[in-house]
């Protein structure tokens, strides 16, 4: 009674159907419009500011290639973290911290991105994580695919390929 009052405060109305031994179905019918506000700025820094608390883990052991990557992942105005080991990529979604986007490079030492990623996935990650790979591996990317990541990222064409997975995955 309550909820058949809120739906038709709401000008919408209820549907009922129901048959004996079978159970009720019920269908809420309500009429909605959205309404453009008048300034449009607003509604694009609310859209932007869905990016900005997406969460990135990036790994590789170059310390060099991950300023590089950061630098690239700024302008989209993501929280990046990053780590130069497979080890602290694993401790760090093994301690439940949430990322939205985990990059992770094949070619690590002492544990590899395929080997880091086995681990992750030992831990049942949701997560969507993508291989970072050097141009040369591009040919075995289906291997990678294979195994379960994502996607790939090609480490020599880092500014479209960082666009093509921000816009993808996030």
């Amino acid at each position: 009674n309550i909820a058949t009052k809120i739906i038709k405060l709401l000008g919408g109305h209820i549907l009922i159907k129901s048959e004996e031994g079978k159970g009720s179905e019920f269908t809420i019918v309500v009429e909605q419009r959205v309404k453009i506000e008048k300034n449009k700025n607003e509604i694009n820094e609310y859209s932007k500011s869905i990016l900005n608390h997406k969460r990135l883990l990036v790994v590789d052991d170059s310390k060099e290639y991950l300023e590089e990557i950061t630098k690239n992942l700024k302008k989209y105005k993501v929280e990046i973290s990053t780590t130069m080991y497979g080890s602290d990529c694993y401790e760090k979604i093994k301690s439940k911290e949430k990322y939205d986007l985990v990059l992770l490079d094949d070619e690590m030492e002492p544990d590899t991105g395929l080997s880091t990623f086995k681990k992750l996935k030992e831990l049942k990650i949701k997560t969507p994580v993508v291989i970072m790979l050097e141009k040369g591996k591009e040919p075995i990317k289906h291997h990678y695919l294979e195994e379960g990541f994502k996607d790939y990222l090609l480490k020599d064409e880092i500014e479209t390929e960082v666009k093509r997975i921000i816009d993808k995955y996030l």
